[in-house]
């Protein structure tokens, strides 16, 4: 099965989902536990290094056909991240985005 961005990007979101909930102390399920483990990161995501925009933005910044089928998918990222973080962590999330599930690895289950 070759390179697949959308659905990586799909697990990615979900991992970051799963994340976002767990709180210190906590088991996460079998299942969630499968999920954080299909995390990979945002290596070869260029969509990524597009702000929260519309696509007419991303359109103007060279964005691909390719990029442009990410479009849902990463605004729905952008939408979780808000969800979450203020307007200055979210901005610092979104410009060291590889970094973001850094943090999130002493899952129990």
């Amino acid at each position: 099965m070759g390179y697949n961005t959308h659905q990586k990007l799909i697990h990615n979101i979900e991992a970051i989902r799963i994340a976002l909930k767990w709180k210190e102390g906590e088991k996460v399920s079998i299942a969630e536990a499968e999920a954080l483990k299909k995390y990979a990161g945002f290596g070869g995501i260029k969509a990524v290094l597009y702000r929260n925009a519309g696509k007419e933005e991303w359109r103007k910044q060279n964005a691909t056909e390719s990029d442009l089928k990410l479009y849902p998918k990463m605004m729905e990222l952008h939408e979780l991240l808000q969800q979450h973080f203020d307007e200055t962590k979210f901005t610092a999330l979104i410009l060291v985005g590889p970094f973001l599930f850094a943090s999130c690895t002493n899952f129990k289950y």
